[in-house]
């Protein structure tokens, strides 16, 4: 059986969290129906979980404390490389890959920050970006304090430079949407858009039949910086109008990590965070409109291919729809402008106002996911890859 390396610039969440996580377990989960699949990683946890050997047969961890995550950042600000290359480099972890990669037939590395490790290594190796940094931090950089429009600044330039240095060292590039691709080199050949699934039992199950209740919903990791821009914008300058036609209307935040500013929404009574749910889903099979106007951010967005697949009427920004490349406009899903608030409104309202609307928009968009966006459509297209690679 051949063997792959996963390197890793932390450890996956068990319990499945955030994108990153969704995304390296369930091509793991894949990708062990063929072959072994070890992983090596950066952590900081002092027990691996044990759920983790579901998805990998060996686990190699390599701490690195932040003092020295600091002082490699810090390095490289002198050099060309992006910071996080240097904050994210351990020297044992490099050594140990150097030392231990001939065990095995492919690496596959997760996101950029562990391009440095296979680099120099003479063999079949694919990177999983997941989504351009460089497109996420351009479109972000208006929106965050000034400490990150001043490190964005000094960023961008370089990740744009070694997104493109990177197709050049790696037999495949993967990113999980059309909009990534064209950012960094639309023609590429060697670029794969290989987008994320959603679980199974959201399509087997049918939440669909659940009784509307009269709540607007956003579903997400909430000390994420663009699911916790979108929450706050939404509760300061939509949600208090839309209180005023519609009384009776909740606003439920829905997602693990919930910051001190998302807590704090919570003054309103109307406005409910609910932190880490293990079912989140009949909740939000319970909301008459699913919020998906994200101001910035990259890839595809999770978040919202699970709303849709419960076939939930929704509003989106550009952005997000955008990643979705097979959604249209007003047939799966509105598309607003997230800082026209008129637009915004009219959306909103009328989504609320239309059952007949928004039933047969979810089941659109519903039927759209079922045919694109599983998990079964992406092992489907990495085996055929990898294959090829083999």
């Amino acid at each position: 059986m051949k063997k792959i390396l996963f390197l890793s610039y932390r450890l996956p969440d068990p319990f499945f969290r955030d994108v990153f996580s969704i995304r390296i377990l369930n091509l793991a989960k894949i990708l062990k129906k063929k072959f072994k699949v070890d992983l090596a990683s950066l952590g900081e946890r002092e027990k691996i979980s044990p759920s983790l050997f579901n998805f990998f047969d060996e686990i190699i961890v390599f701490k690195k404390g932040k003092a020295l995550k600091i002082a490699g950042t810090f390095k490289n600000l002198f050099g060309f490389l992006p910071l996080q290359e240097g904050f994210y480099f351990s020297s044992d972890f490099w050594r140990w890959v150097k030392e231990n990669s001939f065990k095995y037939d492919l690496l596959f590395c997760e996101t950029l920050r562990t391009a440095l490790y296979a680099i120099e290594i003479k063999k079949p190796k694919v990177i999983d970006f997941i989504e351009s940094l460089s497109l996420k931090y351009k479109r972000a950089q208006k929106y965050v304090p000034f400490f990150w429009k001043a490190i964005y600044s000094i960023e961008i330039p370089r990740l744009i430079r070694r997104e493109k240095e990177l197709i050049q060292s790696f037999d495949k590039i993967f990113v999980s949407s059309f909009p990534d691709k064209k950012f960094i080199a639309k023609n590429s050949s060697k670029i794969e858009i290989l987008p994320n699934g959603v679980k199974e039992i959201l399509l087997n199950e049918n939440f669909s039949s659940k009784k509307e209740k009269e709540i607007i919903s956003f579903f997400g990791k909430m000390n994420y910086l663009p699911n916790e821009d979108a929450v706050l914008f939404f509760s300061k300058k939509i949600f208090p109008i839309l209180k005023e036609k519609f009384p009776s209307l909740k606003f439920y935040i829905i997602g693990s990590f919930p910051t001190k500013k998302i807590k704090k929404l919570q003054k309103d009574s109307s406005i409910v965070v609910t932190g880490y749910l293990k079912n989140p889903y009949t909740l939000l099979s319970q909301s008459k409109v699913v919020l998906g106007t994200l101001r910035f951010g990259a890839g595809i967005q999770n978040k919202v291919l699970e709303a849709m697949a419960l076939g939930k009427a929704l509003v989106v920004s550009p952005i997000v729809a955008s990643g979705i490349e097979k959604a249209r406009e007003r047939k799966h899903f509105l598309v607003e402008d997230p800082m026209n608030i008129s637009s915004l409104l009219k959306a909103f309202e009328f989504l609320l106002k239309n059952p007949k609307k928004r039933k047969e928009m979810g089941e659109k968009a519903r039927k759209l996911v079922k045919e694109n966006y599983t998990w079964q459509k992406v092992e489907e297209k990495i085996f055929k890859i990898l294959d090829s690679l083999l």
